[in-house]
């Protein structure tokens, strides 16, 4: 049998998630390397535009950004505005190995632990 590249497992992991989310909430997507990108300026609300926008894109992504440096586009994600009356929650697909994982880690805590969660 022919072996998958993680980068495709990781874009089917991302389909299906996308497929997978609840009607009344808002998401988008960060591709990380050396370099981020991000979907959307802002989350969007999961509607069937912004589902067919998401799903053409994970389509078309490429394992071209660089490494994995997860740090930087998390902290990002994390210190941003939060949409008035939903929860984040930050859901991390990557299809490379994560070097400073204790560093991601403490930067999770220390943002739950300020956000009382």
């Amino acid at each position: 049998f022919p072996t998958r590249r993680s980068s495709d497992l990781a874009k089917q992991a991302l389909a299906l998630f996308l497929r997978s989310l609840p009607v009344d909430c808002h998401f988008n997507i960060v591709g990380f390397g050396n370099r981020h990108v991000t979907l959307f300026k802002k989350s969007r609300k999961n509607a069937q535009a912004s589902l067919q926008e998401a799903t053409d894109h994970v389509h078309r992504m490429e394992a071209d950004l660089g490494g994995t440096e997860i740090l930087r586009p998390l902290q990002e994600v994390l210190t941003a505005k939060p949409i008035s009356g939903y929860a984040r929650q930050v859901f991390l697909l990557t299809d490379g190995q994560v070097r400073n994982v204790a560093e991601i880690a403490r930067t999770v805590k220390a943002h739950s632990a300020a956000r009382g969660a």
